[in-house]
């Protein structure tokens, strides 16, 4: 029963992944193989598991790569989502692109599947008698231990993302990010859950073997609650699930003449006019003057804030300037200007918009972050 609930959940979601053809499609097809992962390695171990083992022996060792993949795929689906970190959290428009180097991931499964060839090809006799034996034992502890520690480390860095940008990033009133922040949290909340039954029951597996019948139904539980959760948030926030924009932005665009190709050189001379000629330093930027500055349409130039960085032009340039702030406020050369000079420098042009932006975005004063840097005596 657990088995075919597993699996129904991760055929049905990655059907629902799979047709959406809006939104971070890269992003979209990670998390539909992430969770053919999850209920493809619950149904396999179910059925090894089982007198219909039988029926199909060749199905004894299947899971061996694929325990290699579920920390890797959350991590890419995480990059997909949100971003590489906190300097490059505004790319976003350039999340959608597959890096050769993003191979490097999958290395461990690939090398356990070339090791397991051999066995592969074996009869299912002989894997029906090795499904008992001591070599079946210490395979499963060696594979286990070296999945356990390389999965705990992808979830770590997943989790250290995901709060980031949570914490860090302003977040604009619309459903797509509650709904989006909603299923980082979900997903972040249940992996780390794996990583500790996958722990715990490893050190039990190699020091009390007599309970392994027990502790194996651990994970697979762990893994069908994950994807049941994950089909309640899809059809509680269906925005959200599929990491779509909001549907009032996709009519609001549905007509506009920018395309991917456009978009994508449009984003690259944005980026070039705040993180190189920082024109947010200017106080009297406004969304036509950035246009013009940049020789596109105002339309285009907010098609692309909206689509590609997920902001508006207001939060984007005030995101800039307050990590401008925090740089100067740390800086021992700038230490003796006020922070009044300080954010006119940066492009306020008052002390109260400087310190409520600038707490809406740190989720501290610009007093208390000078105090912060401070030295200790």
């Amino acid at each position: 029963m657990l088995a075919a609930v597993a699996v129904t959940q991760a055929v049905l979601l990655a059907l629902v992944l799979l047709s959406t053809g809006r939104g971070n499609l890269i992003a979209n097809r990670l998390l539909a193989v992430l969770v053919l992962t999850i209920g493809t390695m619950i149904g396999v171990r179910t059925l090894v598991h089982s007198p219909y083992v039988v029926v199909v022996p060749h199905l004894i060792r299947v899971n061996g790569p694929l325990d290699f993949l579920p920390g890797p795929l959350l991590l890419l689906y995480v990059r997909a989502v949100i971003g590489w970190g906190r300097d490059r959290e505004l790319r976003a428009g350039k999340h959608d692109r597959w890096r050769r180097a993003d191979g490097l991931h999958f290395l461990p499964a690939v090398a356990c599947a070339l090791y397991l060839l051999p066995y592969y090809a074996q009869s299912g006799a002989h894997k029906l008698a090795d499904l008992g034996s001591p070599g079946y034992a210490s395979w499963y502890l060696v594979r286990s231990g070296l999945a356990v520690a390389i999965g705990c480390v992808y979830i770590g860095l997943s989790v250290k993302h995901v709060v980031r940008f949570l914490r860090d990033k302003p977040r604009p009133q619309e459903p797509q990010y509650s709904s989006l922040a909603r299923q980082l949290r979900f997903l972040c909340a249940g992996f780390l859950g794996v990583a500790v039954v996958a722990a715990t029951r490893y050190v039990l597996d190699a020091s009390l073997p007599a309970y392994m019948p027990v502790t194996g139904v651990w994970l697979p539980a762990v893994g069908t609650a994950i994807l049941c959760g994950m089909a309640y948030l899809g059809l509680r926030d269906p925005v959200g699930l599929p990491a779509t924009p909001p549907a009032a932005a996709i009519r609001k665009y549905e007509s506009s003449s920018l395309t991917g190709a456009r978009a994508a050189r449009g984003l690259d001379t944005l980026l070039h006019a705040l993180e190189v000629d920082r024109a947010y330093l200017d106080p009297d930027l406004t969304l036509t003057s950035l246009a013009a500055r940049l020789r596109m349409p105002v339309s285009h130039l907010s098609q692309i804030i909206n689509e590609r960085l997920h902001q508006n032009f207001t939060d984007l340039i005030n995101h800039y300037r307050v990590e401008e702030a925090k740089r100067r406020i740390a800086d021992p050369a700038w230490r003796h200007y006020t922070l009044l000079a300080i954010s006119e420098e940066v492009g306020f042009r008052s002390k109260s918009s400087f310190n409520a932006v600038f707490k809406k975005h740190t989720r501290v004063t610009p007093s208390e972050f000078r105090e912060q840097q401070r030295p200790d005596t």
